[in-house]
């Protein structure tokens, strides 16, 4: 066999770091940087933001009479049926926040999710925007990083909203909120895992079956979504 003469020679790395399902998951990926011997940096998420997609999100609230800063997003979707709060809740936390908070709500989410939506809207007084299967990943990026607040369930929303720096309340059920949730001050997460549910659920698995009738999501009020929210809001001041 001939010699490899390549100064490139393969490398395996044989150190490891313990697993932590509770971790949450920007500091374990740094953790992995670390042991492999490179820089590690801050766990902030990042999602930038084109100016077309600005422009595009400019255009839409101002046909809406909505205004910069002004506005929720709702997502009341989520990856699998598990992780979703109900629609009559979704629809009764927006009526709240366009008749108690003043602001204008905005349902956001994926095509696959248009009935959900459509679910909500059917049981709400005052109608929102609803963008729900209209925008790409940019645009629910520039659509988040104008508004006030993100209210949602687990799913790809909620990092986009942290990434770009707006207070989010996050509802949690089956999944491990410790791992996914955001931090910080401006941050809120709900969850009745610990609480409500049996020993036997298994909150990693997205296969995962609840044989409770997902109690845990149920267990969530809309009296302690509008806590959340109006302390989320306090704690980040208005928006300039």
């Amino acid at each position: 066999m001939k010699e490899d003469s390549s100064p490139y020679q393969p490398a395996v790395i044989v150190r490891s770091i313990l697993f932590d399902s509770r971790q949450p998951e920007a500091e374990m990926l740094m953790g992995l940087l670390a042991v492999a011997g490179q820089e590690t940096g801050s766990t902030q998420l990042e999602f930038p933001v084109r100016e077309e997609d600005r422009l595009w999100v400019q255009q839409v609230i101002r046909r809406e009479n909505l205004k910069p800063g002004q506005y929720a997003v709702l997502a009341p979707g989520a990856g699998w049926p598990g992780k979703i709060w109900s629609a009559e809740r979704f629809a009764e936390l927006g009526d709240w926040l366009q008749q108690e908070r003043g602001l204008g709500v905005v349902l956001a989410g994926s095509s696959s999710e248009n009935a959900l939506g459509v679910l909500v809207l059917s049981q709400m007084q005052h109608m929102p925007l609803s963008l729900m299967g209209q925008t790409s990943l940019g645009q629910i990026g520039a659509l988040l990083e104008s508004a006030a607040l993100y209210v949602g369930n687990d799913s790809a929303i909620l990092h986009i909203a942290s990434s770009v720096g707006i207070p989010s309340v996050a509802l949690f059920g089956p999944t491990y909120a410790e791992k996914w949730a955001p931090r910080g001050m401006q941050h809120r997460y709900l969850q009745h895992r610990k609480t409500v549910c049996q020993a036997n659920c298994h909150p990693w698995h997205v296969e995962a079956r609840c044989n409770r009738g997902q109690v845990c999501m149920k267990a969530i009020t809309v009296a302690e979504v509008q806590q959340a929210i109006a302390d989320v809001c306090m704690a980040s001041g208005p928006k300039p």
